[in-house]
């Protein structure tokens, strides 16, 4: 309305003139609603053991400070757990390592998905 009149004012006084003299609040603005473009779709259950596995990381922190991190792959069917690895630092060629030796022992006649978990 100042601007309208013609009164040209710095909006931190005019701000302060709302908030602390006046002591009113201004309306806040409506967040604008995000629109997701791709519809998700569900996951297959798996039917049988060795489908589907699942893999995911987990970090954690001993109790002198030092951080581990760790690998799990899990049938998801069966629910059991093919690889529990951890250390100080998995690198990706250690990761590499772990995948070769579980898919050697046990996947080596299927040929199946692997889901990592984000």
């Amino acid at each position: 309305m100042l601007l309208r009149d013609g009164f040209h004012i710095n909006h931190k006084r005019t701000e302060k003139l709302y908030y602390k003299d006046l002591k009113l609040s201004l309306k806040a603005k409506n967040k604008k609603k995000r629109f997701r473009s791709v519809v998700r779709s569900t996951i297959p259950k798996p039917t049988s053991p060795n489908e589907v596995w699942s893999m995911d990381f987990i970090f954690d922190q001993l109790s002198f400070g030092k951080r581990v991190k760790g690998l799990t792959m899990v049938d998801v069917f069966s629910k059991i757990n093919h690889a529990l690895e951890f250390d100080y630092g998995l690198n990706g060629f250690r990761v590499i390592q772990i995948l070769e030796s579980v898919s050697s022992q046990i996947l080596k006649q299927l040929n199946r998905n692997r889901r990592c978990d984000e």
